[in-house]
């Protein structure tokens, strides 16, 4: 869990790999933030009639409410002193860094679901370190590249994607008109 958690953290924040410090105060915010719209969602669905006593309802919510996590349990779970958080903080750690929370299951808990949310925070590893690499000035092996775009890709409308598709490959094809033969 730990490991997952510093990874993502490094992927949110655009940290370093290992950073000395991580914002764990930041993670507790919003999570704790999400939290609190969520149960303002729900009080809202609850008296779709709004009115005072909705207001009333909302404003017991904020006042009332104690934050969902804290810097010092964030950080727990960051440096691994703490393990087993419960299912609704796993919630609100996945809505918060836009994965499954089953991502944030352990290997044992192995489903097609976590395996999924693995699979895509991998993708976004790979894509990021990618770019970087590039951004560097450092080459790619066009495998690598064609990978990385398509995996952004499926993300789109399939309308959006296929035009980008083929946006790519008339790109492709205008600078092989242009290359010298070998």
């Amino acid at each position: 869990m730990a490991q997952k958690l510093r990874r993502l953290t490094v992927l949110k924040f655009n940290l370093e790999p290992n950073p000395k410090k991580y914002p764990a105060t930041e993670i507790a915010e919003g999570c704790s933030r999400l939290y609190v719209e969520d149960k303002i969602s729900q009080a809202r669905e609850q008296m779709p009639e709004g009115g005072d006593l909705l207001k009333a309802a909302i404003e017991q919510i904020i006042e009332d409410d104690k934050p969902l996590l804290n810097r010092s349990y964030v950080s727990d779970l960051i440096h691994d002193k703490r393990d087993n958080p419960t299912r609704l903080v796993l919630k609100y750690l996945g809505a918060f860094y836009g994965v499954n929370p089953a991502y944030f299951f352990g290997e044992d808990e192995e489903t097609e679901e976590t395996r999924a949310a693995e699979s895509e925070v991998e993708l976004i590893s790979a894509a990021r370190e990618l770019r970087q690499k590039l951004k560097d000035g450092g080459t790619a092996d066009p495998s690598q590249l064609l990978t990385a775009m398509m995996r952004g890709v499926n993300k789109l409308s399939p309308a959006v994607a296929t035009g980008m598709i083929h946006a790519q490959l008339a790109a492709i094809d205008q600078v092989a008109k242009t290359q010298p033969k070998d």
